[in-house]
C-alpha cells in the first residue's frame, strides 16, 4: 500500500527445561498478564511485549485482555486467556488513573495471585498525590524507565523496579536497517501519536512548526503525521489540520491503521520526530531507532534511557509550567519546552547529509538491539522470579547471572543519552 493510498484511505522459543520445578503446587500458571493486549495503546503494547518476555523466559503463562477501554482492538489473542485461576504473578499492565475501576470489578482476579505487579506509565517529575492510593491494590510495582521510577518513587512506598520492555527488532528482511522501502527520493519526516495520550504533552504543533520553519513546500521534502482518535479531541484536531492546510507537502493520516500498515509506515521514512514535552519512556521512538531510522527528540523523559548524543539528535529545551488544559496533569507542574528553532536546524541536518543520517539510524539501532534484546529481556523476568518465588532454592550460578544482568543493564541505562540540555524554568 503507498502512503498517498494510506492518507486516503512474537515468537520467542521458551526453554522448557527452565519452568521444571519452578511453578507452586497450588498455582495453575506461574504468570498472569493483565491488560489491554487488542489495543492499539502505548501501555497496551507494553503489556504484549512484557508477555513475550515471560513466555521466551520459559514460565507458564496466561493472559487477561481487559477491555475498558475507547481504543479500537487490532490485535489476536496469542496465549491461553485465564481470568481467575490461581497464578504465582499478576502482573498488571492498567495505569494508576484505571487500576481502582479494575479492582472494583476484577477483585478475584487480583486475589487469585500470590503477588500483584502493576507496570505504569507516567508522564512527569512528579507522581500526583490523588493517584497514590491506588498502590495499595498492589506489591510492586514495575517502571518502563528511570525516569517513571524516580516520580513514582517521589511518592510510594512500595518497591519500584525498572524493568526492560525487549523492543529490538529481529529477523527483519529486505533492505538492510535504516533504508527506505520504496524508491523515491523525497526525503519523509514522519511523527506518530494518539490524541489520548494528551494533544500538548505530544505537541504535533511543534513539529508542524520546526519542519515549516526548515523547509519550504518546493524542497523535495514531506512530513507524515499520524494520529487516531482525533474524535475524542476535536478542538486540537482542527488546530492541527489548520497548520498544515496550506502545505501540500504536509500529509495528514487520521485514522488506524493495520498492524502491518503501521510498520510500513515507519519503514517508508527517513526520519522520525517527536518534539514531547515529556515521555515516560518514548516506545515510538525506540521502534523507529530499532528499525534503523535516524530520530529527533526532546532531550527529557524516559526516552533518554536510551537515546544518546552518538545515535539521535536531542534537542534542547527549556522547563515550563504545564498550564490548564492537559488533564490528568496537574496545571502548576513542569515539563519541557523543546527549542524548535535547534529541531528545525537538526531537520535540514538529516535531509543535507542523508549518508550520514543513515550511520547515526544504524549506531540508533545496534543500541537498541544490545540494551532492548528481547533474550536479555527474558532473563531479567526470569530472575525476577526465581528471586520472588524461589531464592531459598538459588544456585550460586543463577544468583550470579541474575546479578550480572541486572547490574549490565543498569549500566547501559546509564551509558545511554544521560547528556540534555535544559534551561530555565519560564512560565507557560
Amino acid at each position: 500500500m503507498v502512503l498517498r493510498e494510506l492518507a486516503q484511505g512474537a515468537n520467542g522459543n521458551a526453554s522448557s527445561d527452565l519452568s521444571v520445578g519452578f511453578q507452586s503446587d497450588t498455582s495453575t500458571f506461574q504468570v498472569r498478564v493483565v491488560g489491554y493486549l487488542k489495543a492499539a495503546l502505548g501501555i497496551a503494547e507494553a503489556a504484549r511485549r512484557i508477555a513475550q518476555s515471560v513466555d521466551k523466559a520459559g514460565l507458564s503463562l496466561c493472559v487477561f485482555p481487559y477491555t475498558a477501554t475507547r481504543s479500537e482492538a487490532f490485535y489476536d489473542e496469542l496465549y491461553t486467556v485465564d481470568e481467575r485461576s490461581p497464578v504465582d504473578v499478576n502482573i498488571i499492565c492498567i495505569n494508576a488513573d484505571m487500576i481502582d475501576g479494575f479492582a472494583r470489578r476484577y477483585q478475584r482476579t487480583l486475589d487469585s495471585a500470590k503477588r500483584n505487579v502493576g507496570v505504569w506509565f507516567w508522564e512527569l517529575e512528579s507522581f500526583p498525590d490523588d493517584l497514590v492510593s491506588s498502590a495499595s491494590y498492589l506489591d510492586e510495582i514495575w517502571a518502563g524507565s528511570e525516569f517513571i521510577a524516580a516520580s513514582l518513587r517521589s511518592k510510594l512506598k512500595i518497591p519500584i523496579r525498572v524493568i526492560q520492555i525487549p523492543m529490538a527488532i529481529t529477523g527483519f528482511e529486505g533492505k538492510s536497517a535504516g533504508q527506505r522501502v520504496d524508491d523515491t527520493d523525497r526525503f519523509r519526516f514522519l511523527f506518530a501519536f494518539d490524541y489520548a495520550s494528551i494533544f500538548e504533552r505530544k505537541n504535533p504543533l511543534g513539529v508542524v512548526q520546526a519542519y515549516h520553519g526548515a523547509f519550504s513546500e518546493n524542497d523535495g521534502v514531506e512530513l507524515v503525521v499520524k494520529s487516531i482518535n482525533g474524535y475524542q479531541d476535536r478542538l486540537n484536531r482542527e488546530r492541527l489540520r489548520l497548520a498544515v492546510r496550506s502545505r501540500p507537502d504536509v500529509i495528514l493520516i487520521e485514522e488506524y491503521l493495520s498492524h502491518k500498515d503501521q510498520e510500513e509506515l515507519f519503514l517508508r521514512c527517513d526520519c522520525y520526530v517527536l518534539l514531547h514535552r515529556s515521555e515516560g519512556l518514548g516506545l515510538t521512538i525506540a521502534h523507529a531507532m530499532a528499525l534503523g531510522k535516524v530520530v529527533i527528540a526532546t532531550a527529557y523523559g524516559g526516552n533518554l534511557d536510551f537515546m544518546g548524543a552518538e545515535s539521535t539528535y536531542l534537542v534542547p529545551y527549556e522547563m515550563v509550567r504545564v498550564g490548564p488544559g492537559s488533564a490528568p496533569y496537574p496545571p502548576d507542574s513542569i515539563w519541557a519546552e523543546p527549542d524548535i528553532g535547534t529541531a528545525s536546524e537538526y531537520m535540514r541536518t538529516v535531509v543535507m547529509d542523508r549518508r550520514a543520517s543513515v550511520a547515526r539510524g544504524q549506531i540508533a539501532k545496534e543500541s537498541i538491539d544490545r540494551l532492548f534484546d528481547s533474550q536479555r529481556c527474558a532473563d531479567e523476568v526470569r530472575s525476577w522470579y526465581q528471586m520472588t518465588f524461589l531464592q531459598s532454592d538459588e544456585t550460586p550460578e543463577q544468583r550470579e547471572t541474575e546479578v550480572a544482568v541486572e547490574k549490565e543493564a543498569s549500566l547501559w541505562r546509564r551509558a545511554l543519552g544521560r547528556s540534555s540540555s535544559s534551561g530555565p524554568l519560564r512560565g507557560k
